[in-house]
């Protein structure tokens, strides 16, 4: 495929392919070995362009129930965590890797589950909820777990993730490469488990054997969610999705673009690197999506060159903070959950010709983070990979005067600022409170000195209007 692109474009038959390239070359037939009835990995069944994936990472049930009338739009649901703490693995009956939301989810009702399966989807369609296991508590370098078998371990995980009668597991195992400032390694400050990319293939393949041999009719999913610096020269997944075995065996894959670098522009996301080449011209420390696919593409051409570069882009999600973290792109930190602004990276992406296949949101705990605010995030990220950006049209009062829009300053004194037309109109009365009340949402009036009577206020003021 490599070479058809590059003949029909006169590009060198090399590893160069740009997002432009992609779009010239997308009308072109398929080379014979790839299949093109296959469906990208998160199409799942059915024709046409795949849904785009919404994927919504929580660390409390609180943050997704009661989901708004018509559903949170989810696609998929992460629950945060199986954290392998223990010195040894637990036994059969032994909970103690389960934690937060996945603790919920272990204590929910089966009519609980079901509800949640139904109301955090979108038009009807149930949303998939799986369990990451990781996270920071449970890093490489704190933890003992680097020292097991990764098969035992992966069987550990897996049997939780069937035991909870969820639908798949997210890799989440961060700290393969840690930040070290000590004299005598001043010349080399990532530390590197060389044991990374075998440890992390063996786990993904045991849990995998477990998922199809427990449900041999309807696949059960692993995704993966590693930083971008583990895609760097000798890192844990420099060279993993170009491994036949773990390619097939990983659903999708949640890039985490935050909590990491400062990004000069939104065009850094997707096809400019911060880092130049090396000596040689080649880019061993990727930070965007094209340098990440083309780095993978690249690394199959001694096998025949059996991933193309729409092939990896369909497995990649952008990984964006909501609340917390960081996510610094052109001086803003993404990290109040603005929709609009979030959006407005994505058509970028859009606008340049990039195959985004879908958003992995990452939220911190309530009330910071609450169903409507995720709803609206949902909304606006889907339609912006879609190519049909919400506009934000100034709205009028009853006097007649313009009002302000999300993330902008609305001056009248009257309470909350107006945030589309995606949440209700006491939004913001019911979500602030002492400690979350972001300026770009809430207006100075609006943040509570007392949530509770706040939230009696907007029942009241609801109760008052469904009368009238």
């Amino acid at each position: 495929m490599l070479t058809l692109l590059a003949a029909a474009l006169s590009l060198p038959a090399d590893d160069s392919f740009s997002i432009a390239d992609v779009k010239a070359a997308s009308t072109l037939p398929p080379a014979k070995h790839h299949n093109a009835k296959a469906p990208a990995p998160s199409a799942g069944k059915g024709k046409g362009k795949a849904e785009p994936m919404m994927v919504n990472y929580i660390m409390e049930l609180a943050t997704v129930r009661p989901a708004p009338e018509g559903g949170l739009g989810s696609t998929h649901v992460i629950l945060a965590f199986i954290e392998p703490l223990t010195e040894t693995i637990p036994g059969p009956d032994d909970d103690e890797w389960l934690s937060m939301s996945v603790l919920e989810w272990r204590d929910a009702s089966e009519d609980e589950r079901d509800e949640l399966r139904r109301t955090l989807g979108r038009d009807g369609k149930p949303v998939k909820i799986m369990a990451s296991i990781g996270g920071s508590r449970a890093r490489h370098d704190k933890s003992t777990w680097p020292e097991w078998d990764p098969v035992e371990m992966g069987n550990r995980a897996a049997q939780y993730v069937l035991d909870l009668g969820l639908d798949g597991i997210d890799v989440d195992l961060e700290g393969w490469s840690k930040w070290a400032a000590g004299r005598e390694i001043s010349k080399q400050k990532w530390i590197i488990d060389e044991r990374g990319p075998s440890f992390m293939k063996k786990l993904t393949l045991a849990i995998r054997e477990k998922f199809d041999a427990a449900s041999p009719n309807e696949r059960l999913i692993i995704s993966h969610a590693p930083q971008i610096p583990d895609f760097h020269k000798d890192k844990t997944y420099q060279s993993l999705l170009s491994d036949r075995k773990f390619w097939a065996a990983t659903d999708f894959v949640n890039l985490q673009f935050y909590n990491q670098f400062s990004f000069p522009t939104n065009e850094h996301i997707y096809n400019l690197d911060i880092y130049p080449p090396n000596v040689d011209g080649v880019v061993d420390t990727p930070t965007c999506f094209e340098s990440i696919i083309n780095m993978t593409v690249r690394q199959t051409k001694r096998a025949g060159g059996w991933l193309t570069y729409e092939d990896v882009a369909a497995k990649l999600l952008l990984g964006f903070p909501c609340i917390g973290g960081s996510m610094m792109i052109d001086g803003y930190n993404h990290q109040e959950c603005d929709a609009a602004k979030a959006a407005a990276v994505i058509t970028t992406g859009v606008k340049m010709g990039y195959p985004l296949a879908g958003v992995f949101e990452w939220s911190a705990r309530p009330p910071q983070v609450m169903p409507e605010m995720l709803t609206t995030w949902n909304t606006e990220i889907r339609a912006a990979i879609q190519g049909n950006p919400i506009e934000h049209k100034m709205k009028l009062r009853a006097d007649g005067s313009e009002q302000a829009q999300a993330g902008a300053t609305d001056e009248s004194g009257d309470g909350c600022k107006a945030i589309g037309a995606t949440v209700t109109a006491d939004w913001c009365v019911t979500t602030c409170t002492p400690i979350y009340c972001p300026e770009n949402l809430c207006s100075a009036e609006c943040k509570p000195e007392d949530p509770a009577l706040l939230r009696q206020q907007a029942a009241g003021k609801a109760s008052h209007e469904s009368v009238s």
